[in-house]
């Protein structure tokens, strides 16, 4: 019997794909299939006296591949009727031994919406390598390397810091930092305030609880977060997106938020942060009617460690 290799089809990224997702892909498929079923005919001609399980495997393995071209021909004109690439979901119905999925595993991504969860194909959204990104990846690497300097007597001493302030996850669940994570962490948000890297942890005050949360939102680009209690005791990061549709929630615009700016202790609400706003996002022109999200990360200056965020939304309004 003739044996070719398995020809592999690739995304535009150049990863190997058995999802293929844009009509070009599909096409090349669909040839595939189609040669492999001419080279599944060839081989069995090439055999007298084929025995009845010879003939089923066969009429198999055809069915198999017209399948495929079935399914593959359904997708092209689905793709032709949406005018886009073709994202292939899964619902979840999770079971006792398994209760949430959460995050990324090799191709795929767990997530949530109205309608229950379900599993998606990971996209790699383009890499912008905007001026504030570039930032934040200076402030990590900093951080990666002062860790290593740093002696073990403060790891240990960061280690225990982390075990004195637990995280919530995005199941609810109460998780432990270990200390490099939570010296990344508290650094990292000192370094946005314009502080220098702390080399060993600083006991913690209370930060700010948010009772309330509004702000104004103009087109002629106005941003002016509104937050109870006034004035801040301790400083707070304010985070933005820019104007999406009126139809998306807090679930949908998660990754969106952006760092606005450092609002000092003291900091009067409302306050303007058009400059910022502007300056992240652009022009708020011709975004009536949609929604901008935003929110408060309340902060100790001192130690650096971020306390519980609080989220709104707010219409553009003229």
């Amino acid at each position: 019997m003739s044996t070719k290799k398995k020809k592999t089809v690739k995304n535009s990224s150049g990863s190997s794909e058995n999802n293929p997702q844009t009509e070009s892909e599909l096409n090349t498929k669909i040839t595939e299939l189609e040669s492999k079923a001419e080279e599944v005919n060839a081989d069995f001609d090439e055999v007298q006296n084929h025995s009845p399980i010879a003939r089923l495997l066969r009429r198999m393995a055809i069915a198999n591949i017209s399948g495929q071209i079935a399914q593959a021909n359904k997708r092209i004109s689905f793709l032709s009727f949406i005018g886009g690439p073709i994202i292939m979901m899964a619902l979840i119905k999770y079971s006792a031994l398994v209760s949430g999925m959460s995050g990324k595993l090799n191709g795929s991504v767990a997530a949530r919406n109205r309608y229950g969860s379900y599993l998606r194909n990971k996209t790699t959204p383009v890499n912008a390598q905007t001026s504030f990104q570039q930032i934040q990846r200076a402030f990590l690497a900093s951080l990666s390397s002062s860790w290593q300097t740093i002696s073990q007597a403060q790891r240990e001493a960061w280690g225990r810091f982390a075990e004195d302030h637990p995280i919530t996850n995005q199941f609810g669940d109460t998780v432990t930092l270990s200390g490099q994570v939570q010296y990344v962490s508290c650094n990292q948000n000192r370094l946005n305030m314009g502080l220098p890297i702390l080399s060993d942890p600083i006991q913690a005050s209370p930060t700010d609880i948010i009772l309330d949360l509004t702000a104004q939102v103009g087109v002629l680009d106005d941003f002016r977060p509104d937050a109870l209690p006034t004035p801040l005791v301790n400083g707070a990061f304010l985070y933005a997106t820019p104007p999406v549709s009126p139809g998306l929630n807090f679930g949908s615009i998660k990754n969106r938020y952006r760092l606005l700016e450092y609002l000092s202790p003291g900091t009067v609400f409302p306050h303007n942060s058009s400059v910022p706003y502007g300056a992240r996002f652009g022009s708020l022109a011709g975004a009536l009617g949609q929604k901008v999200f935003f929110k408060i990360v309340p902060v100790d200056q001192a130690s650096g460690l971020a306390g519980m965020p609080f989220s709104a939304f707010e219409f553009v309004t003229p």
